[in-house]
């Protein structure tokens, strides 16, 4: 008995980028005489030349909306994947390919993604999302609202030897007091990268830094002897002593301190909503994904696939 499946792709950045350059209005190209081709003078809302077909500052715009949450695109990095996807574009052209049904399928999959993600995004905004959501995400991330005291630190961890290592290698804690002679009593992020780095390159596989997320004195998210070492300094700038925990010998460093906060739910629902909402507009995708999946009926001769997949 077949069946009844869907089979999705995941449309790529330079999918969506081949997407809005095959929608964009301003996708002709402008021929030049002489013997190099020019780019014709750029108006206000052209970003970049590409042999003549401009890309247009709306196609960066919407490539960056476009991103998935944790994937922000810069606008340079936007404007680079525009034009790579412009490049590979012409040179499909170049090579007679741009009227195979694969490539035409591949910029109709990223259109069509690209379009009901923009019309959910409209669709969806903060004043939309229920406030039974908002309050569990309130809850789960209640320590970043309502904590005591925080510190933000940068620590270099350097790692116990291996037990297979040479009887010449120096121990953790020589490297760890070399760290710290290094970095004195007092010090900045930026020479504590240094210095780590330095140290990186001098024992490989020993030594690395860490920028950690701000931390209590009550959080439980560190081990206990970590965090006694960091409320023991005394302030922004000093640098702890090496000592030890489970995962090895630690040089702490203090970059920043944090006031206490007690941020209620009512007090931060509109910021929540703001917080929420990328999620909620990926979230509702693929409510929709799924709504299709069950009302659109895609027929699979499952022995094809299975003696094509074999093969």
């Amino acid at each position: 008995m077949c069946m009844f499946r869907r089979l999705m792709k995941n449309a790529s950045a330079s999918c969506v980028a081949l997407a809005l350059l095959a929608c964009s209005s301003g996708g002709e190209r402008i021929e030049n005489s002489g013997t190099q081709s020019q780019p014709a003078k750029r108006g206000k809302d052209v970003a970049a030349f590409v042999d003549g077909v401009p890309i247009l500052v709306e196609q960066v715009k919407a490539l960056m909306d476009s991103a998935a949450q944790g994937e922000e695109l810069s606008p340079e990095a936007a404007l680079d994947t525009l034009i790579r996807s412009e490049l590979l574009s012409q040179q499909a052209r170049h090579r007679g390919m741009e009227q195979r049904t694969e490539v035409k399928d591949e910029r109709d999959i990223a259109l069509a993604r690209l379009l009901l993600e923009r019309r959910i995004g409209q669709d969806v905004t903060e004043g939309t999302i229920d406030r039974v959501k908002l309050r569990q995400f309130y809850e789960a991330n209640k320590r970043k609202y309502v904590h005591g005291v925080q510190r933000v630190v940068h620590h270099v961890l350097v790692l116990k030897s291996s037990k297979n290592g040479s009887s010449s290698e120096p121990t953790s804690q020589l490297i760890a007091k070399e760290v710290k002679q290094a970095l004195g009593g007092r010090a900045t992020a930026s020479q504590m990268k240094l210095v780590a780095e330095a140290m990186s390159e001098k024992y490989p596989g020993r030594v690395k830094r860490e920028e950690l997320p701000p931390c209590a004195a009550d959080d439980t998210i560190f081990v206990k002897p970590f965090i006694d070492a960091v409320f023991a300094l005394p302030g922004i700038g000093s640098v702890s002593e090496p000592f030890e925990t489970s995962f090895g010998l630690h040089v702490a460093l203090v970059v920043e301190e944090r006031p206490p906060s007690n941020q209620t739910f009512e007090s931060i629902e509109e910021q929540l909503a703001l917080e929420v909402l990328p999620e909620e507009k990926k979230v509702q995708f693929r409510q929709l994904l799924d709504k299709l999946e069950k009302q659109e009926v895609v027929f699979i001769y499952d022995k094809v696939v299975e003696e094509w997949l074999t093969k």
